[in-house]
């Protein structure tokens, strides 16, 4: 890590042990936290870079629908000494932080823009148990993977549940149905399920040689950030070995998962007809549709076209991965999905 590198570290890891030690003072106070229910709540998985922000935020425009907003994401737990009249100061330090990243790495904002109200995955949550592959995520550190895949993840996924019931709480979001997406759940949707009994899934999927090409790119810019030395195909490869070992037990797991917990949809679709997606998973969930989320959504669509915060170029050179061994390393995902590749 570089001196920058050490410092973002650092300062992460002072946030998520002051979260942790919030949350526990405030479950505490507040035991009736963690009795509620999170309802209904719909997973959205597959691999990064497969339409599944969209998808997410579109859902998430609608009123009736319960949601992780991205300045919660980093900060679950309520500072203590605000009053409510004034703004919230997770809120003002989210929008802080995100405006240096846009100025320092606009490519990367591009590739993923981080906007504090927006919905966001729960990487950032997972992060917190000090269990997830978000530790590896930034930097290189193969020697904790070695040890992440000795361990059971039901930890990770219960404190997870809690700081939701968390944020649902202060939200005052109690019996909302939730949307939810995270890209690492591929291979343990069992967990998922053991801590989310009734949880459902929606598996995104997209030509694994766009989708993982346009991923170890953006790996690339987050590594090199905090540490500038390494090498962009070390990086490449490991990234495309992680993500191939999870959806390799993903395919052992879908075996087993009972066939009205999960549907299939395709990259294309998400782009070119979100509404006939987003419908087919408002029935496979049995949500309600409604006027007013659909005209919700169809604002949020219209204020947030592809590519409204710049485009990120790249190519499959500069990551050092060939297309041929990307194919190779993801044939049975290949073969099991092919209908959706396109």
């Amino acid at each position: 890590l570089s001196p920058l590198g050490l410092a973002v570290k650092r300062i992460r890891t002072v946030e998520i042990l002051s979260n942790r030690l919030r949350a526990h003072k405030i479950f505490q106070e507040h035991p009736q936290i963690l009795e509620q229910e999170i309802r209904d709540p719909v997973f959205i998985i597959g691999l990064p870079r497969t339409g599944t922000t969209k998808l997410q935020r579109m859902i998430a425009a609608d009123p009736n629908v319960a949601f992780l907003r991205y300045y919660q994401s980093h900060y679950p737990v309520p500072w203590e000494g605000v009053r409510v009249q004034d703004p919230d100061p997770r809120k003002v330090k989210a929008d802080e932080d995100n405006a240096v990243l846009k100025v320092e790495n606009p490519e990367m904002f591009a590739g993923h823009p981080f906007i504090s109200h927006e919905a966001e995955e729960e990487t950032w949550i997972l992060e917190h148990s000090y269990q997830s592959i978000m530790q590896h995520q930034h930097t290189y550190v193969p020697s904790y993977m070695k040890w992440l895949s000795r361990q059971d993840p039901t930890r990770c996924f219960e404190e997870t549940r809690d700081l939701l019931k968390l944020v649902q709480w202060q939200n005052d979001e109690v019996g909302k149905q939730w949307i939810l997406k995270c890209v690492l759940y591929n291979g343990d949707i069992d967990t998922v399920l053991k801590v989310f009994p009734n949880a459902r899934f929606v598996c995104a999927h997209r030509p694994v040689e766009q989708q993982m090409v346009s991923w170890a790119s953006m790996m690339i810019l987050v590594r090199t950030m905090l540490a500038p030395d390494m090498d962009p195909s070390l990086i490449s490869h490991d990234i495309l070995e992680t993500y191939a070992e999870a959806m390799d037990r993903h395919l052992i797991l879908r075996k087993t998962l009972p066939s009205d917990r999960i549907i299939d949809i395709c990259y294309r679709d998400i782009c070119d007809r979100p509404f006939e997606v987003i419908r087919r998973i408002y029935d496979f969930a049995g949500w309600q549709w409604t006027q007013s989320g659909e005209q919700a959504m169809a604002a949020w669509e219209a204020e947030n076209r592809q590519h409204k915060h710049g485009k990120r170029g790249y190519t499959l050179e500069e990551t050092g991965l060939t297309e041929q061994e990307i194919r190779d390393r993801f044939t049975n995902y290949r073969r099991c999905f092919s209908r959706y590749l396109n």
